[in-house]
């Protein structure tokens, strides 16, 4: 797998404070945007072919991937004209996409093993595999609930 999609559209509102006018990839992380850190561990995993799919001040992600020479990697961004959602931003983007590609949010900060986690992707045979933490506030998160063998059911 050499794609990977950033989502990054949201407006960043519960933390706005930190941002500084600026869009939740590029807040501020160990003194560098958080953008930096998410396309150097792609990179270093061999994802080649970056789509970021931006949406709230979408152009400050544009000139901070430019100014950067795109990183050596090959970044495509696509703005949203109007706020589409996690799902509504990949199907817009669905001629762009490869057969296989790994979807990271713009706002998190992920050190991971990435080639296992393809490993093990390929070895499930199933058309798609999460990588999720378990947390304790789910009232503002997302969450699945999930079988005995992993399988999600919610």
């Amino acid at each position: 797998m050499e794609q990977a999609v950033i989502i990054a559209g949201g407006k960043g509102s519960r933390l706005s404070s930190r941002l500084k006018g600026n869009p939740k990839p590029l807040v501020d992380f160990n003194g560098k945007p958080l953008l930096y850190h998410q396309l150097k561990m792609l990179g270093s995993f061999g994802f080649n072919n970056i789509l970021i799919l931006a949406g709230h001040k979408s152009d400050k992600i544009h000139d901070y991937v430019k100014s950067n020479k795109n990183f050596g990697l090959n970044i495509k961004i696509l703005s949203e004209k109007r706020p589409l959602g996690t799902g509504g931003a990949i199907l817009a983007a669905y001629k762009y996409l490869k057969k296989t590609f790994l979807v990271v949010y713009g706002d998190t900060i992920f050190d991971i093993d990435l080639r296992r986690f393809l490993k093990f992707h390929k070895g499930s045979k199933k058309d798609i595999s999460l990588f999720v933490h378990p947390n304790d506030h789910p009232y503002d998160s997302d969450i699945i609930e999930t079988d005995n063998k992993n399988n999600v059911i919610a």
